[in-house]
């Protein structure tokens, strides 16, 4: 197993990061690979655009890692401008 990576700074909180993307093998390989930072923390998944949201309002993260595929594209950008309106 990959060796865990160490924050150059202490006192810096770790960025929240919310994955997005249909298929639950990506987020978990997305969540494993983020994992391996201190500087990040995973705090929660989301299916599609609309659990992205709903996710998003619930956990307030910093970071939105979202898959923009061909089919849901427009969905997806669209949920995206929502999550960043409302946090603003």
């Amino acid at each position: 197993m990959p060796t865990q990576l160490s924050s150059s700074n202490p006192n810096c909180r770790a960025l929240r990061v919310l994955i997005v993307d249909d298929v639950p093998q990506v987020r978990q390989e997305l969540r494993g690979l983020l994992q391996l930072t201190s500087e990040l923390e995973v705090v929660g998944e989301a299916a599609n655009g609309l659990e992205a949201i709903s996710q998003a309002e619930a956990l307030r993260p910093d970071v939105v890692v979202m898959d923009i595929d061909k089919a849901s594209r427009f969905k997806t950008l669209m949920s995206a401008i929502v999550v960043v309106r409302q946090s603003i």
